[in-house]
């Protein structure tokens, strides 16, 4: 069980250059988050609301960790699926509020994924974003970017990650939970094989 006192903490560890404890704070989050969710709502949504600006240029900071203790706390909360996970997209693309940095890019990939597939997240227009990451310098977004496609069942986009499936670019990221250790080729391999395994 998360505590009240911690919050700060996770908060904190959200601003770490570390991509595990990044990750982690963002897990640790919504599980506090869900826990709290029906006896304090509010502080919730002010929670979200506070993530939300720091990723905003008027805020005055980087939002670092912002994004993916987004999606953790909307995949768990379906009610705040329904009002956040629908920025995602944006977050990608839209000149207005696009990340231009891979830590939040891999973030913003990442939250899709874990939102999924039917989530609001899930937008016929992520394929051609989807598509164009695959293609970044920076290992943890193609990676991020190869979770969202098998995690939004875009069977149609499976062509593209079969030249990534010897990429020995490093990174972690939560899976089912759990922050791991992986490489892009292992997440474009097991992408594969799952689309297979529906065919």
């Amino acid at each position: 069980m998360v505590r009240t006192k911690d919050v700060r903490q996770f908060l904190k560890a959200l601003y770490s250059p570390e991509d595990r404890q990044r990750f982690q704070a963002a897990v640790d989050l919504g599980a506090y988050a869900e826990g709290r969710w029906r006896t304090n709502p509010g502080s919730i949504q002010e929670l979200l609301r506070r993530l939300t600006f720091s990723l905003n240029e008027e805020s005055g900071a980087t939002g670092w960790g912002a994004p993916e203790a987004i999606g953790e706390i909307a995949a768990r909360i379906p009610e705040m699926e329904k009002l956040y996970g629908s920025v995602f997209p944006g977050y990608l693309s839209h000149p207005e509020v696009f990340l231009d940095n891979a830590v939040l890019n891999t973030g913003a990939l990442w939250a899709i994924g874990r939102l999924g597939a039917g989530s609001s997240a899930d937008v016929p227009g992520l394929d051609e974003d989807l598509s164009r990451f695959l293609r970044s310098e920076a290992a943890s977004v193609r990676g991020a970017a190869i979770f969202a496609i098998e995690r939004t069942n875009r069977s149609g986009l499976c062509h593209l990650l079969h030249d990534l499936t010897s990429d020995g670019g490093t990174l972690v990221l939560p899976i089912d939970g759990a922050v791991t250790d992986l490489t892009v080729g292992e997440l474009a391999r097991a992408a594969i094989t799952s689309f297979q395994a529906v065919t």
